[in-house]
């Protein structure tokens, strides 16, 4: 740590020049004393500050040198959680009225020495000396994945450190302290001249202050949210709901009454409920092959590796469960961050837990109790005793002889005793020995489980050391010993573990994934986040399942978590804000990028990003300036992102926006550049980016995508100031959004409709393109004839094709005439139709209307050849329609727009198998349709595959379960606003009846269709419709020749009328088997022959082939 820097992050750097003068560097500041910075020059509240400042940076190993460092800026304010910790001592105006006024000075000043050492014992830091009170911060300027313990600990500490003062001092002194935790923003500079500091905004030191009021002279109280942090960690005691002034609902408070005993990390942490066990297996194999050696007098040793919450702690519990049943001793050692400097402190708390030590009971006991611990070793307690006594600070008292030997001659007979005492053990029974948390075992200990170690071949017992990746184990390499790495959980294994946090209940698709994606399989983010969403309100429970109860927002980062993840951050402190800008940019960002917006530069930047990947904060790939980041867990990235305050924030975003569109626009996604201008708060731009972003995702078929960016974009427009710009931006969106939804809801539902009407109200005021006009009479038209209301639908085709007439660009006379003949062919005017499209081909330019798909929800050149084919099967032109087919499938396969390509199945190879093909090839087809539809979110053809599909199968099979399916078919397409084709489908409904028997209602469905066609206008299927009519006609009991006749003899007219020539066939066919059948005068061959001459091929049709087949048989 450079000097200069820091004094000028405290506002003090004209102090720089006198500390290179006294060399006094990073090593020396813990040193120095008030005296010693007086005799330097520096003013009394300079001092303090200073004073106050060299206590928070905490033991010399933490000040490390940084070769990049970032100056802090003015307002380097961030929001962060924090644990606060107010303390005040009791009855300080009695003591100040008995006491002389100097006296009682040098008391306030030791009792604010005890809260610093206090505080400084666990890393705290002392944000104000108020006199006989403190106000304390834990997890900041530096956090750790404890804060809220360390706060406690300290608190603990700060009332017994008290009690000492007290009898030091000969005067009662007593101290109250309160503790909580939430989050804030910190490092605000407020006040002004001397006074300036920088404070905490927020509930919390409130709430801290008022708990602190609460609390018996002597004691520690906690808010909830502490006690949430805490788990199992400390005996408390419930205060229930307290009345706090300017709270407005009670508060729960509790009273901490002492550390739990004999209770492992892990355990203090979860809650009551075992964390869920998944995958490992071959892991946990391997372990228990170990031990399987193990208990054969081969002892073992693995090395248990991982990142925090990667599981290590939990895959001991299920070990130990599996290994349970079997006869041994378990030995547990748990190492803590509080006391890494503590020599043999896992293994005194091992023994304190084996021999069953409780607090305050006499030395005797405890005597006793360690010698029965002993004797399980069948060693001679008069050997062991004295040097495991002395261990354990138990006073000898006559019990044991007093031990007068150097300090390192008393160390190697304690650890002999520990190794003897250890490998005793082993005779009874096999041992399985745990140390935990290896990361933060003390050197006397490490140096006891390396001999251990040495020994451990020849016994039989297994030693399980777990340790975080920083750690090196001294024992890799030897024979015995097997390295174990825990990683990642898988996206279906982080699946599986979400399903038993949440009891089995299903959770909504979009949460599910989100979860996953955010925890990135570490098994303990996994977990919290879930419980997180559980208990944020944003679920309901239905149905045995959860469904989302509001809109899905950004999940916020657990509070259990918050502080792990800010103690990665804040380890990197002089390098923060490059890793803040990183996080803004995404989870993953590139150099050029990071160097177009970041403060350093070149080396200075390549440095600090070396540091970020030698903390393992990131991972990157390549080399600089062609090297991509990548934040190696999404939530350190969240919270990097989330400490910053809105102000930079916004400003960051900006430039990173800028920087986007200016200098990398070209290979910049709209929707990234659009992201960063809305989070810059820079309305204006991003409605514009978000607009280009829609109809980038329409032109790739990414309708849902499209929606989204549409939703993103319309939300910001009532920020922007009223005016052309701003109707021309929202015309835009509304189209988008239009376009968007036809796709995923169908063309006539009432928010697709809503947007049009939308777009149109901005067209009437004068603003808009050509285009935009067109599109939007486009899809009024297109509304209504999908909902088959085709009398207005075919008013609106003519006025687009008069308004087409008069542009120049040839694009509208394409739309246009395609529009007007397709509604030309379903109300049943297949030569006007005919030559309509064939108008509409001439303007054909495939690769420009390509482009334009999105705007039209379809290519509007192959929807020409689409309802092309159709108006040639009509006509009795099958040989011509099969061309343009042909024509239309060879500019599909390098087309990506998802609705064209639907349709032109639909049309190209559903249709005709339909109309005139057979039934095994339209099931076949439709099937391929739906699947296809459903890939790609095509909802509308996705629909009308499916009444197709289940008409085939129920045609082929009409079973009741087939019929069913078609009517559930047609419904959905009916919810959705469809109502076009209703004639074919439920006519085919119809004949699935009628070849099922069920005469009667294939006459209900029919007189249904007569219904459909007289209030829409749809004739296109009418002449089917009658020939049907007079099918049910010969099915009836008593089979009814006339009506089927006339029935068949209409269907003919209407056939003629609209130059069907297929259908024309098909019921003339059906009229000339009833007159064999009957054996009239009439002539079936020359009715059948004249229609047969004007068919143009079609040899392979179903209809030809069935007229065809009855000529033959006629001879």
């Amino acid at each position: 740590m450079d000097v200069g820097d820091w004094l000028r992050g405290l506002g003090l750097s004209q102090y720089e020049a006198t500390f290179r003068e006294s060399e006094i560097d990073a090593d020396v500041l813990p040193d120095l004393t008030e005296i010693d910075l007086e005799r330097l020059g520096v003013p009394l509240g300079h001092r303090k500050r200073l004073l106050k400042a060299i206590a928070s940076l905490g033991a010399p190993e933490n000040m490390t040198a940084a070769p990049t460092t970032l100056r802090p800026r003015p307002d380097a304010a961030e929001r962060r959680q924090l644990t606060v910790m107010f303390c005040d001592l009791v009855g300080s105006t009695v003591l100040s009225a008995r006491l002389d006024p100097e006296d009682m000075s040098d008391l306030i000043r030791a009792f604010q020495g005890t809260i610093a050492r206090a505080v400084a014992r666990f890393d705290g830091h002392v944000a104000k000396l108020m006199g006989d009170g403190a106000l304390v911060y834990f997890g900041y300027p530096r956090a750790h994945e404890d804060d809220a313990e360390r706060a406690v600990r300290a608190g603990l500490g700060l009332v017994e450190a008290v009690r000492i003062l007290r009898r030091e001092q000969g005067v009662g002194l007593e101290v109250r302290v309160g503790v909580a935790t939430g989050l804030v923003v910190v490092g605000e500079l407020m006040g002004e001249g001397e006074a300036r500091e920088r404070g905490v905004i927020g509930e919390t030191p409130n709430l801290a202050a008022r708990l602190q009021g609460l609390a018996e002279p002597g004691s520690v109280v906690i808010a909830e949210s502490t006690r949430r942090l805490l788990g199992g960690m400390f005996e408390l005691k419930a205060l229930g709901p307290q009345t706090l002034k300017g709270f407005a609902a009670p508060v729960s408070a509790w009273s901490v009454v002492r550390e739990a005993e004999n209770v492992s990390r892990f355990e203090a942490s979860r809650s009551a409920v075992m964390t869920p066990f998944v995958g490992r297996e071959h892991e946990l194999a391997l372990l228990l092959d170990r031990w399987r050696d193990a208990t054969e007098g081969k002892g073992q040793v693995v090395l248990l590796s991982g990142e925090a919450g990667i599981g290590k702690s939990r895959f001991l519990v299920a070990s130990r469960e599996r290994i349970g049943g079997e006869r041994h001793v378990s030995l547990r050692y748990q190492c803590s961050p509080h006391h890494a400097n503590d020599a043999f402190y896992p293994i005194i708390g091992q023994i304190w837990h084996a021999a069953g030590f409780a607090a305050g009971e006499p030395a005797a006991a405890r005597l006793k109790k360690l010698k029965a611990l002993i004797a399980l070793s069948d060693l001679d307690a008069r050997e062991v005793a004295p040097y495991l006594a002395s261990l354990l600070s138990i006073p000898a008292e006559g019990h044991c002889p007093a031990l007068e030997m150097a300090p390192s001659e008393l160390k190697e007979h304690t650890i002999a005793a520990l190794i003897a005492l250890f490998t005793g053990l082993t005779r009874g029974a096999p041992v399985l020995a745990l140390l935990e948390d290896a990361h933060w075992i003390d050197p006397t200990s490490l140096d006891v489980f390396g001999r251990l170690v040495e020994r451990l071949q020849a016994l039989p017992a297994l030693f399980v050391v777990t340790f975080r990746p920083e750690f090196a184990a001294p024992w890799v390499g030897r024979a015995h010993v097997t390295a174990l790495a825990l990683n990642r959980l898988g996206q279906r294994q982080a699946a599986v573990m979400i399903d038993r946090v949440t009891g089995g209940k299903a959770l909504p698709s979009e949460v599910l994934e989100h979860i996953v994606a955010k925890t990135d399989g570490v098994p303990l983010f996994v977990e919290e986040l879930t419980k997180t969403v559980l208990e944020s309100g944003l679920l309901r429970e239905d149905n045995g399942s959860y469904v989302l109860a509001a809109a899905l927002t950004p999940l916020a980062i657990p509070s259990t978590l918050q502080d792990s993840l800010m103690a990665r951050l804040d380890r990197l402190a002089p390098i923060k804000e490059i890793a803040q800008i990183g996080a803004a940019i995404g989870r993953e960002f590139s150099y050029r990028l990071l160097e177009a917006v970041s403060p350093l530069a070149g080396p200075a930047l390549q440095d600090a990003l070396s540091q970020l990947m030698a903390s393992e904060l990131v991972h990157g790939r390549g080399a600089p300036p062609e090297a991509t980041y990548l934040f190696k867990h999404a939530l350190v990235q969240d919270t990097a992102y989330a400490s910053l305050l809105r102000s930079p924030r916004q400003r960051i975003h900006a430039d990173i926006a800028k920087a986007l569109a200016d200098r990398f626009a070209v290979e910049s996604a709209p929707a990234i550049i659009a992201h960063h201008y809305t989070e810059a708060g820079l309305a204006e731009p991003a409605a514009r980016y978000w607009l280009a972003a829609a109809e980038l995702a329409l032109s790739r078929s990414a309708n849902a995508e499209a929606a989204r960016y549409v939703d993103a974009g319309l939300a910001l427009i009532p920020r922007l100031t009223d005016g052309p710009e701003r109707q021309s931006l929202e015309l835009g969106l509304q189209l988008a959004r239009a376009n968007s939804l036809l796709a995923l809801k169908g063309y006539n539902a009432p928010e697709m409709v809503a947007a049009l009407i939308a777009a149109k109200r901005h067209l009437d005021t004068g603003v808009g393109t050509n285009l935009q006009r067109f599109s939007v009479l486009y899809g009024l038209c297109f509304a209504n004839m999908v909902a088959a209301q085709l009398e207005p639908a075919l008013t609106l085709a003519r006025q687009i094709v008069e308004v087409a007439g008069r542009q120049d660009d040839t694009i509208y006379r394409v739309v246009g005439y395609r529009l007007l003949g397709t509604l030309q062919f379903f109300t049943g005017q297949n030569r006007e139709a005919l030559q309509s499209l064939q108008l509409a081909d001439r303007y054909r330019d495939p690769a420009r209307q390509r482009s334009i798909s999105y705007r039209f929800a379809i290519d509007p050149g192959l929807a020409v050849l689409c309802y092309k084919i159709l108006a040639l099967m009509f006509l009795g032109l099958p040989d011509r329609a099969t061309r343009v087919s042909e024509e239309m499938r060879a500019e599909l396969p390098s087309h990506g727009h998802a609705p064209t390509v639907a349709s032109c199945k639909l049309f190209a190879e559903v249709s005709p198998e339909a109309l005139f093909g057979d039934l095994e090839a339209y099931e076949h087809y439709s099937a391929e349709l739906v699947a296809y539809c459903a890939e790609k979110k095509v909802e509308q053809i996705r629909l009308m595959g499916a009444i197709h599909h289940n008409s085939a199968r129920a045609m082929r099979e009409p079973t009741e379960k087939n019929i069913v399916a078609i009517r559930a078919a047609i419904e959905a397409h009916h919810r959705s606003g469809g109502r076009i084709s209703d004639s074919l489908w439920i006519s085919q409904l119809a004949v699935a009846l009628l070849v099922a028997g069920d005469v009667t209602g294939a006459e209900e469905v029919l007189q249904e269709c007569f219904a459909f066609v007289e209030q829409s206008g749809e004739r296109f299927w009418l002449a089917e419709l009658h020939r049907l009519h007079g099918q049910v006609a010969l099915k009836r009991p008593k089979p009814d020749r006339p009506r089927a006749e006339a029935c068949f003899l209409q269907a003919i007219e209407i056939a003629r009328r609209q130059e069907a020539r297929m259908l024309e066939l098909r019921a003339a066919t059906d009229l000339a088997q009833l007159w064999r059948d009957t054996g009239t005068d009439d002539d079936p061959r020359a009715l059948l022959e004249p229609i047969l001459a004007v068919i143009e091929g079609g040899e392979t049709t179903r209809d030809v082939r069935n007229a065809r087949s009855l000529l033959t048989a006629l001879v």
